[in-house]
């Protein structure tokens, strides 16, 4: 076993006490030892034994001595020393837990309302961007999916669901962040085809709102972007679609400038407020659920935000949109029955 070459000077200090002790004892020990066999020696040297004897004993006993007094002397000034250190140490942890605890008691005084009220209104998750949103939410998408496929597992989803069908509803401009997402992980592409086909069976209730091109032109002046840009967008959007055999009765159009991206199932939805100058899918989004399993009767649209929403930015538009026309071999844009600039339906502009 190697002994550790380290010493504390502690250690040190308190070894030479020890070794002090150990001379001294030993010189006091040999005195006594020299006076008590004084005898044994020659009565000319016994006067220089005993005078020596006496010495060492009483230089080994003073030394001794004045080491213990000092060794306790030193303990209890080490001892006092650490006994303040240690005070003040307490003092400084209990105040500083006394601001922590005022710190976290004013957090949770903030905290405890804000999250009881996400729970009552259903929100999830905040996200800096869409497409954060969508590669979260995209596993419960798969999971409405999989309830949609087959005959069985769609009854099941319906009984279970009090007979609300599995959905897969997109309210927006076009489809550009969802597809381009998959460039980040998330496949738009596949989900859109996957239920394209659930939907042509009739297993899917797929709805697509889009914004009407004549309508879009005026979000594109607020981008700062062509005024083409995104009327090309929807074009493709449509194309898209059309290639996956997506019907048309599953397209409408709306006659309004966006206002929120958004996607919804049964029990979940995504929302993605568009910023008056820039475009949504690099904004935040939010995904909210549904926190009342009853069908909503629409007199009571106050509950959570998955009901506001559902009624009013997706069933109500859809009502309302225009759908596409289904030109054989594309899908056609259908003509508006309002003007953008704010006319009527018989393209009047108030004050003209």
């Amino acid at each position: 076993v190697v002994a550790n070459p380290w010493v504390t000077p502690r250690q040190l200090n308190r070894l030479l006490r020890m070794l002090l002790m150990t001379v001294a004892a030993t010189m006091f020990a040999v005195g006594v030892v020299l006076v008590l066999i004084r005898g044994h020696f020659k009565t000319s040297s016994r006067d220089v034994v005993v005078e020596v004897g006496v010495n060492l004993a009483l230089f080994g006993f003073t030394t001794l001595l004045v080491t213990v007094i000092a060794s306790h002397q030193l303990e209890r000034r080490m001892l006092g020393a650490l006994t303040d250190e240690l005070n003040a140490h307490v003092d400084r942890v209990k105040s500083t837990m006394g601001a922590v605890e005022v710190s976290f008691k004013d957090s949770m005084d903030t905290l405890v309302p804000l999250l009881g009220n996400c729970r009552q209104l259903g929100l999830e998750n905040v996200y800096l961007t869409r497409t954060d949103a969508l590669i979260d939410i995209e596993s419960h998408l798969h999971e409405e999916l999989k309830n949609a496929k087959g005959q069985d597992a769609g009854e099941e989803a319906k009984a279970a669901d009090g007979e609300r069908p599995p959905r897969l509803w997109f309210v927006g401009t076009s489809l550009k962040g969802v597809l381009e997402a998959s460039a980040h992980g998330f496949d738009g592409a596949g989900i859109l085809a996957w239920a394209s086909d659930l939907a042509a069976q009739g297993q899917l209730d797929l709805r697509v709102l889009l914004t009407h091109p004549e309508f879009a032109r005026i979000r594109a002046r607020q981008e700062h972007r062509a005024g083409s840009a995104i009327p090309e967008e929807i074009s493709e959007a449509l194309e898209f679609l059309h290639s996956h055999e997506v019907k048309a009765k599953c397209i409408r159009m709306t006659q309004a400038s966006p206002t929120v991206f958004a996607i919804a199932t049964r029990e979940k939805m995504l929302l993605n407020p568009y910023p008056y100058g820039a475009e949504a899918h690099r904004s935040f989004s939010l995904i909210v659920k549904r926190e009342h399993p009853a069908l909503n009767d629409h007199h009571s649209l106050h509950r959570d935000i998955f009901e506001q929403y559902e009624q009013r930015h997706f069933e109500t538009p859809w009502k309302d949109g225009i759908q596409v026309l289904d030109e054989g071999g594309r899908f056609g844009i259908p003509p508006t029955t309002l003007d953008p600039r704010g006319g009527d339906e018989d393209g009047e502009v108030p004050g003209r």
